[in-house]
């Protein structure tokens, strides 16, 4: 790939929009399956809590969320307006008793109030944190006390490889992660480490570390 088609890549990555982005958000949900799998079972949802994930992309994943508990309500936050389209469509398909609904933001401050939210998933975005130490407080500030954070990413030795993340993205080893949270106010920040076998381009299976960061809000 030409560096202008890496960086568009990147840009695509990081807010999709468009056909392109339609056809990077299909991708992702493929791609990014076991990592939001996981992340799902880690968030530990119990009946009748409210769930927040900030960068949801396409939604392919909102029917193992949706299922995973009973009253439930799901928002999603996304910066791309087309994302939001498409994850609302995909929810409007479902047809699933739980209700949800999606907003559109603009990364740096969420449009929501204090202490509302249980637990908050968000699963390959803290590359795209333009704001990080903001972001982290936002995400402290809606959570209710005691209410949990779970991060999904994969760590810096890995991403550095892939030619296109030397544009737009930020990366981290789970330490500054970690540090990042801590400095925002969460406690009580567990990690547990991961591998998965995504599909390259070439149709070649890649071994994958991934880390799912676990964070609380103090009581």
């Amino acid at each position: 790939m030409t560096e202008a088609e890496l960086r568009e890549m990147a840009r695509q990555l990081s807010n999709p929009v468009g056909e392109n982005g339609k056809k990077v958000a299909a991708m992702m949900n493929d791609g990014n399956h076991e990592m939001i799998l996981k992340g799902i079972e880690a968030l530990e949802i119990r009946n009748r809590e409210r769930i927040l994930e900030p960068g949801h992309a396409g939604g392919g994943h909102l029917k193992a969320l949706l299922d995973s508990a009973d009253d439930i309500h799901y928002t999603g936050l996304e910066i791309s307006k087309d994302m939001r389209q498409m994850a609302e469509q995909t929810y409007k398909d479902l047809r699933h008793k739980n209700p949800a609904d999606f907003l559109v933001f603009d990364g740096l401050t969420i449009p929501l109030p204090d202490t509302i939210y249980d637990k908050i998933l968000t699963v390959n975005t803290i590359y795209f944190w333009t704001e990080p130490q903001n972001f982290a407080s936002e995400l402290l500030r809606v959570l209710r006390s005691g209410g949990s954070l779970v991060l999904v990413f994969a760590p810096k030795h890995f991403m550095e490889r892939l030619p296109f993340t030397s544009h737009i993205f930020k990366l981290y080893e789970p330490d500054e992660v970690v540090r990042l949270l801590k400095s925002s106010g969460f406690e009580n920040i567990d990690i547990s480490s991961h591998i998965d076998w995504p599909i390259s381009k070439s149709g070649d299976k890649v071994e994958r570390p991934f880390q799912i960061i676990r964070a609380f809000k103090p009581i």
